[in-house]
């Protein structure tokens, strides 16, 4: 799963115990609620809010979300109330350390630091509870797996080539 794919990846792999393997690609370790109060803090979540604003808006935001979760036409950032009300219960992170399946996780540094951070969250909760993790830190690729200024490098090919080598280990 890739982005948000890999929270419902890491859920099916927690609620089905014959998934062996489960592969979350450029997906947060904690909630999306962290990747969100991370963003307003350094002032890139809201376009043209003051940075001091940021945080109070979001948690608006997410108080109205949580008084009416179920409410499929009231949108926060392009998506339904419901949609979010499911994510920010849960993590992928959280969902990984249900499941026994072998997990592949992988995200690129230009993604920015908040997604390292993420991923290191996830990678270090996976670890210490003895899962069979293995983490790729993709120097210089994006969210998409690619490569400013290496339009014909296929990054997508790169990483799903990993994946699929690590399952047939």
């Amino acid at each position: 799963g890739h982005s948000e794919g890999g929270l419902t990846v890491a859920r099916v792999a927690a609620e089905n115990s014959f998934v062996t393997h489960v592969a979350a690609l450029a997906s947060s370790g904690p909630t999306q609620l962290y990747d969100l109060l991370e963003s307003a803090r350094a002032a890139t979540l809201y376009d043209s809010m003051p940075r001091d604003e940021q945080v109070t808006k979001l948690l608006a935001d997410v108080a109205a979300i949580q008084s009416d979760p179920d409410n499929p036409d009231k949108f926060f950032l392009g998506h339904p109330y419901p949609r979010w009300s499911s994510y920010l219960k849960t993590s992928t992170a959280v969902e990984l350390s249900r499941t026994k399946a072998k997990v592949f996780i992988a995200v690129g540094t230009a993604e920015g630091p908040i997604a390292v951070q993420g991923f290191d969250v996830l990678y270090a909760t996976l670890l210490s509870q003895g899962q069979n993790v293995t983490a790729k830190l993709v120097e210089g690729a994006n969210h998409g797996f690619q490569f400013q200024g290496q339009p014909s490098r296929d990054g997508w090919n790169e990483i799903y080539r990993e994946v699929r080598d690590w399952f047939f280990r």
